[in-house]
């Protein structure tokens, strides 16, 4: 297993793959950065709106006049908001706590907040909800192989992903770690239960990271086609990104919530009832000169407590109820949410941030409390207080709500059932591949051998119909047997030293090490070449890195000592000094090799006869 994960630990972070995640995490840093800067000029400005509101409070020169200025609630974020502040399904939230019947909650849209936009590429979480999972769906997808390169009898598509699913988790865990200890030089206050958080949204990031892994391998072992493989992962990244998690909202008929519209509507009656009572009351009054103006304002009391006692109380039955419904629906969406990890994903990120739709029903719920706590202290301090300046009832405390950052409540069995996603598509990857030929998939009759002779080359042509794929399986089964199977890397770029991949080979199945690159030297290939990665895009170096790869896959395969060598389109498309140069080192082993191909092979006979220096004798044969 150490080998294993040393081995694809040069294959993860190669030439390739070391560029794309140092990019990752400097934007992440660029974003990071931005994200504080910004969360310090809001907790700036809601200290001078906080100081702003007091300094109002204390201008005022009548409770009647205080009861209609009143002052404005504004939220205020914890520091963990600074790694989802623009993913967030609502902006911060402020409400006016007044005399007045209507309770308004928004957000501000006013100077330079007009501008801040939810964006799915804005900060962290967008980042690798967005981007980090194109990136491992992607990885993923290449990350599968037919018949895995230098691959041993014993390995297993499974190791492979449990190894490679090791090192990317330790990539993004030590990057989120980075950031965080970046964000904490930067000056952000975080407590040990922010911490806790954080840990968190680490722990349910891998998870989902890891089911996109496993779904773009799953694809690629579903279908044989390159391009069709690509093009169905980007689909399904699509759909499960952004259209997906769209079916978490819940369908709200106009029987489950009150109408805002039907509630203001309900109070504006009962206020203008009561108004109503009020005028016929006090309108003789109004009339009559010589009646006493305490009489009306004694009337006016009266009316007061009354509606404060009895209207005002159903109104704010009518906002409860309200409240109840709504907390229903944000129920009912959390349940929506846990049941794929796309949409989970959103939700933890959401609850992380401080600003998800339990931040909306626990504002409502604050403003609701001090809108009737301020509006009782205005009726009792207009109607029954003899105090000579305006006693505001509101403290430091009063003008600034803090939103909580918080996990989900379902936040363990969201982490299960992510779990369980990634066991089920690894289930049916390992499926797939067994039905796909990885693994013998059926019987077929075996192949006369006694027509083979020591010391002696075979050519044999054998079509897709003839059962090619069912032979090229039977073979990898037989004992002092080698199949030599060109698809094991045909699909494998020069993308990290070979001198790993030779490394690993030879301790894995106990090769001698300088033996095989003895071998090589004899095939041109210096120790030095062995030991750089080429990825330079020029034809003659991608040809000549492709050539470099099949010679070290050939020496490592017949390392194995066999005495028969089964060799499949090793020389396709190639030229015909690579094909004599691997012929000629074949030959010296002194072993019998058969040639098979689903292409013709008259012209490639008779090349093999210009060979000099070689006692070799090929012949076309049909083993059927």
């Amino acid at each position: 297993m150490i080998n294993r994960l040393k081995f694809e630990f040069s294959r993860i972070f190669n030439v390739i793959h070391i560029p794309l995640f140092i990019l990752f995490f400097i934007a992440s840093l660029y974003l990071l950065n931005d994200a504080i800067i910004e969360f310090n000029q809001g907790c700036e400005s809601n200290n001078i709106i906080s100081s702003l509101e007091k300094q109002k409070s204390t201008q005022t020169v009548t409770y009647e006049q205080y009861g209609v200025l009143g002052y404005r609630i504004i939220s205020d974020a914890e520091p963990v908001i600074i790694f989802f502040n623009y993913s967030t399904p609502l902006n911060s939230l402020e409400s006016k706590i007044d005399c007045l019947e209507s309770v308004n909650i928004g957000s501000s849209a006013k100077g330079k907040e007009i501008f801040k936009n939810k964006s799915y590429f804005k900060d962290l979480f967008g980042l690798l909800n967005v981007f980090g999972s194109l990136l491992l769906c992607l990885i993923g997808l290449f990350s599968y192989k037919p018949r895995a390169v230098f691959m041993t009898k014993k390995a297993s598509p499974l190791k492979m992903i449990i190894t490679r699913l090791i090192w990317l988790n330790m990539y993004f865990i030590v990057s989120m770690t980075a950031l965080f200890f970046f964000a904490m030089m930067k000056g952000m206050p975080f407590t040990k239960a922010h911490t806790t958080l954080y840990l968190g949204f680490e722990l349910e990031t891998i998870m989902f990271l890891n089911v996109c892994f496993i779904i773009g391998y799953t694809i690629a072992a579903s279908f044989k086609t390159r391009h069709i493989n690509i093009s169905l992962t980007i689909i399904a990244w699509f759909f499960c990104i952004f259209i997906l998690p769209e079916f978490r909202y819940p369908d709200i008929q106009e029987k489950d919530v009150l109408s805002v519209s039907k509630i203001d509507l309900i109070k504006n009656e009962t206020l203008m009832s009561k108004e109503k009572s009020f005028r016929e009351a006090i309108l003789p009054l109004l009339k009559d000169p010589k009646k006493n103006p305490k009489e009306a304002w004694d009337i006016q009391k009266r009316f007061a407590m009354e509606y404060l006692n009895d209207s005002f109380t159903t109104n704010n039955a009518l906002e409860y109820k309200l409240q109840e419904q709504m907390k229903t629906i944000i129920d009912r969406y959390e349940r929506n949410s846990l049941w794929n990890p796309f949409s989970f994903n959103l939700l933890t990120g959401e609850s992380l941030s401080g600003r998800d739709y339990r931040y909306y029903e626990k504002f409502t719920d604050h403003v609701l409390v001090k809108k009737d706590r301020f509006f009782r202290y205005y009726i009792d301090k207009r109607y029954n207080s003899k105090d000579e300046t305006v006693i505001p009832i509101t403290g430091d405390d009063d003008f600034i709500y803090k939103s909580k950052s918080v996990l989900p409540d379902m936040f363990w069995q969201g982490i299960a059932i992510q779990f369980l996603y990634l066991a089920v598509f690894i289930i049916i990857s390992q499926v797939v591949i067994f039905f796909n030929g990885y693994k013998k998939s059926k019987a077929i009759k075996p192949l006369d051998l006694n027509q083979l002779k020591n010391s002696r080359t075979f050519f044999w042509e054998c079509k897709e119909s003839d059962g090619l794929e069912e032979y090229l399986n039977y073979f990898d089964t037989i004992a002092d047997l080698t199949l030599i199977d060109s698809r094991e890397i045909s699909a494998s770029g020069v993308d990290t030293p070979l001198i790993h991949w030779i490394d690993y080979t030879c301790k894995q199945k106990k090769y001698n090490r300088q033996d095989s690159l003895a071998r090589l030297e004899t095939l041109g290939i210096s120790q030095k070449e062995l030991k750089k990665t080429d990825v330079s895009l020029k034809p003659e170096n991608i040809k000549r890195n492709a050539e470099k790869l099949k010679m070290v896959y050939l020496v490592l395969k017949t390392m194995e000592n066999s005495s028969l060598y089964v060799i499949f389109n090793l020389f396709k498309g190639e030229t015909q000094e690579f094909e004599d140069t691997c012929k000629k080192y074949l030959a010296g082993l002194g072993k019998m090799v058969l040639y098979i191909s689903n292409e013709p092979f008259r012209q490639r006979v008779l090349s093999s006869k210009l060979i000099k220096g070689i006692d070799i004798y090929d012949e076309i044969i049909s083993l059927r």
